[in-house]
């Protein structure tokens, strides 16, 4: 028998994490990263991504890049100018996804971060040069826009990579190549 779910106090939870975000850019940053995380499962795909990318880098002491240099997303320990690429598994969606790869960026490299929400949002953080990811892009990689016609004219093209989390050559690869640890 199904458990009962309570679809009101839940469609009450949303809207209150929601509004509260709605009015506050560091909405959760106080909270450790589980509490985080599961304020952030309730907004959209589309607000949620910033503020984990922002929740890591003031974490980690990272400063923040603004977006009109195009170079990436923060300077990391090292003085690297990086892109943080976030990706969220759930029960629904097993699969990694990097989008918005920019290749042509002056940037040293890349902080992917991939979140096991049905894990207590255990997370890997992988690191990548820019070499690496270039390579990465040219053995699996696909546009993350558009198709390969609309795309002939356009010399900054931005990649994607999809790959299965968990059991599979490519997952294994990369936790061989590029682990860098976990966060937080």
């Amino acid at each position: 028998m199904d458990e009962e779910i309570d679809y009101d106090y839940l469609n009450k939870a949303i809207s209150k994490v929601r509004s509260e975000a709605s009015n506050d850019p560091e909405y959760g940053f106080d909270d450790d990263w589980q509490t985080f995380m599961s304020k952030m499962m309730l907004l959209t795909p589309q607000s949620q991504g910033a503020r984990i990318q922002n929740y890591i880098i003031k974490t980690k002491g990272w400063e923040k890049v603004p977006s009109s240099l195009d170079r990436g997303d923060a300077i990391n320990e090292y003085g690297e100018y990086v892109e943080i690429k976030t990706s969220v598994i759930t029960s629904s969606n097993p699969y990694v996804n990097i989008v918005q790869i920019r290749l042509w960026q002056k940037i040293d490299g890349y902080h992917v971060f991939v979140i096991d929400a049905t894990n207590n949002f255990e997370t890997v953080e992988f690191k990548l040069s820019k070499s690496d990811m270039i390579n990465e892009v040219k053995q699996i990689g696909i546009l993350a826009h558009g198709t390969i016609n609309a795309n002939k004219l356009n010399s900054n093209k931005e990649q994607a990579i999809h790959f299965l989390w968990g059991d599979n050559p490519i997952c294994k690869r990369w936790l061989a190549k590029y682990e860098y640890g976990s966060f937080p």
